[in-house]
């Protein structure tokens, strides 16, 4: 779920969100949906941005003092997985059960990555510029014509 397309897209000025082909390629890689929501609109997306509230209020009031980034990382996971016991509040089961209905119905990861980018194939021009979609680089004229 998006509500900010910049990175994958754009919107018309009717709010249609057109996506990137390297996007489209991504989400048929890894066979997921996308949802765009409009910027702004917390009550579209309220559960997200209330579970981002708990942990912020729970675990990072009191600054922890980590030597690294791993370091946090490793501290926030052990906090997280501390929740797995508890009960949830509206659903009467524990979290760590409706974590492991979820990973159960959760689709295998592809045995290759994705390659996140574009490699276009381009020729130098005769004064050594380059040319990616309308931007010009200069790259020396050394490269001319390669």
């Amino acid at each position: 779920m998006f509500d900010n397309v910049t990175g994958v897209g754009k919107r018309d000025w009717v709010r249609r969100v057109t996506t990137t082909r390297l996007f489209e390629l991504f989400k048929l890689h890894y066979r997921v949906e996308a949802r765009f929501t409009s910027p702004g609109s917390g009550n579209e997306k309220g559960s997200v941005e209330n579970a981002v509230g708990y942990i912020r209020r729970n675990f990072l009031v009191r600054l922890p003092h980590v030597e690294s980034l791993p370091a946090l990382t490793t501290v926030l996971l052990s906090a997280c997985d501390g929740l797995l016991a508890t009960t949830h509040y509206r659903k009467h089961d524990t979290i760590g059960a409706w974590f492991q209905d979820d990973r159960q119905a959760m689709l295998p990861l592809p045995g290759i990555g994705f390659d996140a980018c574009t490699w276009p194939s381009r020729r130098v021009d005769l004064v050594g510029n380059l040319q990616i979609n309308e931007v010009k680089y200069h790259v020396g004229n050394e490269y001319a014509g390669q």
